[in-house]
């Protein structure tokens, strides 16, 4: 693969059109880079059929040159069309972020391209493990919570909020930090004012990089009822459980939580359950909570979600390919 050193993104600029009340994506510049660049191969994300530009361009190559054109994508839903079908047995080959990802491409009928699941991760510097040990104090140990994202319905942090509330009326002593702003951010505060528990539940705002430190550092339990992505990651890197929504809502990385191992799964959206899922890690970290957490840390690199086992996963995708 060819590259002159110049980052793609930053010679490329998004204009966007609507029709039918779908939002449609062209990227200016795309073409003038790629015939710059003169790539072997070219990894698409997708097939979005938003992104007009990347379909066209995707087309161009694998039809008119002779350049390899793969995917990297979540997969297929049980309703993805025809044409989505299509463009993902086009490809050379394709990249998925997870196996349940794998197993509906290779599903479709016919297909015989390479297929590797390269799993996700973050920059190297914000695993936990990899950050000074931050230690709590010795005072009369409160349960903490942890939710951190971007406030929107999609998260459904007030059903945490409730969950808090429940935990302190069966008496345990319980915290939750919010750190992230959005569309929630004034509901989800006012919501703790009509629940009379203000002053156990505290608004950050977004933090970003080193900010954040302290608040994954010190607290027991990572919390994002709805659905959530790469933040997984992250939090089981301070050895956090993550507790979340059995829905089929998620982004891929959630296939890294096993039950009873590094977290766990309630019911649905059931506010019950959350509340006894917490209930329950709150017995359980209080009986081992740094040897436990070390032990989640390690699961995190035993699955692969590292950025050094990425990059050797997409090499050795791409070093296969060369030979065959």
């Amino acid at each position: 693969m060819k590259a002159d050193g110049r980052r793609i993104m930053d010679t490329l600029g998004n204009q966007t059109f609507r029709v039918a009340g779908h939002t449609f994506y062209l990227q200016k510049g795309l073409f003038k880079a790629i015939r710059r660049l003169k790539p072997t191969h070219v990894v698409f994300g997708g097939p979005d059929l938003h992104l007009v530009t990347t379909i066209v361009a995707f087309l161009f190559l694998r039809y008119l040159t002779p350049t390899k054109v793969h995917w990297w994508t979540h997969g297929l839903k049980a309703d993805a069309g025809k044409f989505r079908r299509w463009l993902l047995s086009a490809a050379d080959s394709v990249l998925t972020y997870e196996t349940r990802g794998r197993d509906t491409v290779i599903a479709l009928p016919g297909f015989a391209k390479p297929v590797t699941v390269l799993k996700n991760s973050i920059s190297n510097d914000d695993y936990g493990y990899n950050k000074p040990r931050v230690v709590r104090s010795s005072r009369p140990r409160q349960f903490k919570i942890l939710f951190a994202g971007r406030l929107t319905h999609a998260k459904r942090c007030d059903l945490l909020i409730k969950a808090v509330s429940e935990l302190r009326n069966r008496g345990i002593d319980c915290s939750l930090d919010i750190v992230g702003d959005g569309a929630t951010y004034d509901e989800n505060r006012d919501l703790a004012i009509r629940l009379s528990i203000e002053a156990h539940v505290h608004f950050h705002g977004a933090l970003y990089d080193d900010d954040l430190v302290p608040f994954f550092s010190l607290s027991d339990v990572f919390v994002i009822p709805g659905k959530v992505g790469l933040s997984i990651v992250h939090a089981l890197s301070y050895g956090l459980p993550i507790i979340t929504s059995d829905a089929d809502i998620h982004s891929p990385e959630v296939a890294i939580v096993k039950a009873g191992v590094n977290g766990a799964f309630f019911e649905n959206l059931s506010l019950t359950s959350l509340t006894d899922v917490l209930a329950y890690w709150h017995i359980k970290l209080a009986n081992d909570n740094h040897g436990l957490k070390q032990r989640i840390q390690k699961t995190v690199v035993a699955a692969g979600y590292t950025p050094d086992q990425m990059a050797k996963t997409f090499l050795n995708h791409f070093n296969r390919m060369t030979d065959v």
